[in-house]
């Protein structure tokens, strides 16, 4: 039996240039305001790069995971891509379970992602 080798990474070239300066510079929610203060267009270019991206990743075989900046809003969207087999979503669901409790976060992704 062959052993499978787990392969990930990132196409967030946000997160790709922060992690390469080792910085929190440009920031997610900055590059998001940019995109929407450049109107819906990008909003919408933007998903459909994540989208294509993700069906590549399948095409080839990979596992797709989306991850970087993902919060009640963003994995309601991203989770209309169905070739992303996974939401990355720990830093923002323990940051939000802090002020709200696990439980209460959790009840509140699941009815957002209709599970």
């Amino acid at each position: 039996m062959k052993k499978r080798i787990r392969l990930g990474f990132n196409i967030d070239h946000v997160a790709t240039v922060r992690n390469a300066r080792g910085d929190d510079y440009p920031s997610p929610l900055r590059a998001a305001m940019i995109a929407q203060n450049n109107g819906a267009d990008s909003i919408k270019k933007e998903f459909l790069r994540i989208k294509n991206s993700a069906k590549l990743g399948n095409m080839l075989n990979l596992g797709v995971h989306a991850g970087h900046g993902l919060n009640y809003q963003t994995s309601k969207k991203i989770s209309e891509i169905h070739e992303i087999e996974e939401l990355n979503i720990g830093h923002f669901f323990i940051s939000e379970s802090i002020f709200f409790g696990i439980a209460n976060v959790l009840k509140k992704f699941n009815k957002i992602l209709k599970r």
